[in-house]
């Protein structure tokens, strides 16, 4: 290998990781798109409105203020909900040919919730449960037409522990603050262009691809969250809760194989080590509840997510190796700021609770909630499906006093989106066009993106 050749492929190595990771670490993960506006069995029941009324455990990650207005000394909540995102994808491929369409094989994601509260005082009561958001998870074919955005996240896991404490200050003010932490761990699999320009070959030539492995684990992020919820008067309740954001850093390893690009030239394993840091930015809801009848409350609920306030991550090399032949030191490479390209969300929600007859354990609830995407057509890809959202729910809770037993199901259609050449500008990643500092091969976004949701669940909540 001659010095030139060298260099490059050292400035090469560099751009494949970045390119990498900044693949790997695209927020809408955690935001719209992969995320729902709602969790919890009985919350999602209402469809997320659960700011005002929210009482006992279930209030955990929404409004703790909620956990003063409990009626159990000591509560336990167990709930497990499964949701499917459904994801298809007609792609147009740089030769603005449209490739055959792809779908989702991911069957669905199990999605726990564990809690328990116990009351310190008449006033005081204190709180902890470990929870997931409602996300979805993506797993294509490796050969499929959307390969070069994403291949499959599958064996990825994300967690929430909160301890909170939720205090009733007066019979008409109750406020709640939590300590939160996030466990993240990602598997994301994508595959990478490596056509040279010095070549003549097709950017989406298969004899160029490189399939590459990305994993990261975070084990500790910590952030809170806090809340109040007053009684404006006997039937009209309001409540607001505050998200802080979570300040995500984590060490990133990358392991692909180098094709020969078409010269005869093997550089067999490519191996990198890097920092990310990335902010998941604050949140805000609010809420009034309505109860014209003493057996029937109406809350109505908003909640806005403030995307544009992450504007981009963070990226440094720690460690690289390319076949034994080039090691690249911390020193080598600078932070590398990546753009994101998100904007905020909105979230309207509008839940019904109604208990038919006071001699019936019966409490009957649906939802209908409508949410705004946080991707734009220029960089929306399939990794990150987004759309404006309308989720229906319905729900009921069998049982009082001491054993409980609730149950949830919902489904949630997303607007078609189709990003055409002229909007979407998603690169191919191709660490040797990134050296040379041309412009990408190709785009890589392009073509229409149908997705919707399905969620059922059930779970048992009770005195102790």
């Amino acid at each position: 290998m001659t010095r030139t050749t060298a260099t490059l492929y050292h400035r090469a190595s560099i751009a494949l990781v970045l390119a990498g990771l900044s693949t790997a670490m695209e927020p809408n993960a955690w935001a719209g798109g992969l995320l729902l506006p709602t969790r919890g069995v009985q919350p999602t029941a209402r469809a997320g409105a659960f700011v005002a009324g929210g009482r006992g455990t279930a209030a955990l990650g929404i409004n703790p203020a909620g956990l003063a207005a409990g009626a159990d000394d000591r509560e336990f909540l167990l709930d497990l909900s499964y949701v499917r995102h459904d994801i298809s994808y007609t792609r147009l491929d740089s030769n603005f040919l449209e490739r055959d369409p792809v779908k989702n094989g991911m069957a669905g994601i199990p999605i726990p919730t564990l809690a328990l509260s116990v009351a310190i005082t008449d006033r005081l009561t204190m709180a902890g449960g470990i929870y997931a958001p409602y996300t979805g998870a993506g797993d294509y074919p490796a050969d499929g037409a959307q390969r070069y955005s994403l291949v499959s996240v599958r064996g990825s896991l994300l967690l929430i522990g909160e301890l909170s404490l939720g205090y009733r200050l007066s019979d008409r003010i109750r406020f709640g603050v939590g300590l939160q932490n996030m466990y993240y761990k990602l598997a994301h699999r994508m595959t990478f262009s490596v056509c040279p320009r010095a070549v003549l070959c097709n950017p989406e030539d298969p004899a160029f691809d490189m399939a590459a492995a990305l994993s990261q684990e975070s084990p500790v992020n910590l952030s809170g969250i806090a809340g109040v919820q007053v009684d404006l008067g006997e039937r009209v309740r309001a409540g607001a809760a505050f998200q802080l954001p979570y300040n995500l850093s984590s060490t990133g390893t990358l392991d692909a194989t180098m094709p020969d690009l078409g010269i005869g030239l093997d550089l067999g394993q490519v191996q990198g080590e890097a920092s990310v840091a990335l902010t998941l930015p604050p949140s805000l809801r609010a809420g009034i509840e309505f109860a014209p009848w003493r057996a029937l409350s109406i809350e109505l609920a908003l909640a806005v997510e403030f995307w544009s306030h992450s504007e981009q991550l963070n990226v440094r090399i720690e460690e690289l190796n390319v076949a034994g032949l080039v090691s690249i030191n911390p020193g080598d490479v600078a932070d590398t700021p990546i753009p994101l390209g998100l904007r905020d969300t909105y979230a309207l929600m509008a839940g019904v609770q109604a208990t038919p007859s006071p001699s019936l354990p019966l409490t009957l609830m649906a939802g209908y909630a409508y949410e705004t995407s946080a991707a734009t057509e220029e960089y929306m890809n399939i990794f990150t499906v987004d759309g404006n959202k309308h989720l229906v729910t319905a729900g009921l809770t069998i049982g009082k006093g001491r054993l409980r037993v609730h149950a949830v199901l919902g489904a949630a259609r997303v607007n078609d989106t189709t990003v055409s050449p002229d909007k979407g500008i998603y690169p191919q990643v191709n660490p040797l066009l990134s050296v040379l500092d041309q412009a990408p091969a190709a785009y890589v976004n392009w073509g229409q993106y149908r997705s919707s949701w399905l969620i059922a669940g059930a779970g048992v909540s009770g005195r102790i």
